[in-house]
């Protein structure tokens, strides 16, 4: 049966994982990812191939259009340890690599490496199974903004537990740290806060949950956003308050087959413009 659910998750959304972090049982593998623009059927085209050697996702193939011309742009390879944890994502076009370290069955940080030198570390803290502050420190900021900026994105933006803000890496030449702190209500998420090194903050807002039981709860480190391993339940709308006051309202509709997306549109409008920006991603399964 197909049903449409609104409720804002994020693309890894579609594995059901174990409750140690880092290590998941999908019960579904995602094959290839179609995006599509405005709801133009006519500009879908495939973004990226996932490959899987039993349970554990090993590789992702991005693809550029150019021209007309899909091609390969870039490989991530994925690599895990004797216990079966994602411990490394690497790319050997932009040369960058991160490495997860976990304290028991937790993460404890995330080393971001561009060229074999150290360029950022995460740092995460824990009231008991829930992360209440990630501690992010940019050792040399114009070399990862030059990065960043070439490189579309990383497999690393699907299990980071919050959104980077785009003008994060713009403020200074050099060094910078920032942190994010996390609310909850219950069991669900209420508030994420962005306080850069200037206290500048940027909150994130999450109300109208509804009243199904979240499928991805503890399932975290796979997470893109917050809500969708944070979270008992399903977040119905996320707010976004930026640091130049602008209000960001994100909803995401979801096209289900079963238990698992096929097709996600997320609809995303500001303060001050009538303008709704509407993309579509769809999902192929093996």
């Amino acid at each position: 049966m197909r049903k449409i659910l609104l409720f804002t998750l994020a693309l890894s959304i579609f594995f059901v994982g174990c409750k140690k972090e880092g290590v998941y049982n999908p019960k579904e593998k995602i094959k290839r990812v179609y995006y599509e623009r405005g709801l133009d059927a006519s500009t879908k085209r495939l973004v990226e191939e996932w490959t899987w050697e039993k349970n554990n996702l090993v590789k992702i193939d991005y693809y550029d259009d150019n021209y007309g011309i899909i091609k390969i742009d870039y490989t991530e390879i994925l690599s895990y340890d004797d216990k079966n944890r994602l411990t490394r994502i690497q790319d050997f076009v932009f040369n960058e690599r991160y490495e997860i370290t976990y304290d028991k069955k937790l993460i404890s940080k995330i080393e971001l490496y561009i060229d074999n030198e150290l360029y950022q570390i995460m740092n995460f803290k824990y009231d008991r199974n829930k992360i209440v502050e990630v501690s992010v420190i940019e050792i040399d900021n114009s070399k990862i903004l030059v990065s960043k900026s070439n490189k579309p994105q990383s497999y690393i933006s699907k299990i980071l537990p919050y959104e980077i803000p785009e003008n994060t890496m713009r403020t200074k030449a050099a060094s910078l740290s920032y942190i994010y702190t996390f609310e909850y209500d219950g069991d669900n998420l209420s508030k994420v806060k962005y306080i850069d090194d200037d206290n500048r903050v940027r909150e994130y807002n999450y109300e109208n949950y509804d009243k199904y039981k979240n499928p991805f709860y503890s399932s975290r480190f796979i997470s893109n956003n917050i809500e969708s391993g944070f979270s008992k339940n399903n977040v119905g709308k996320i707010t976004t308050t930026t640091i130049g006051n602008t209000v960001r309202t994100t909803e995401f509709e979801y096209v289900y087959d079963g238990k698992f997306p096929i097709e996600i549109i997320e609809r995303t409008t500001y303060s001050g413009s009538d303008l709704i920006w509407i993309y579509k991603t769809y999902y192929e399964y093996q």
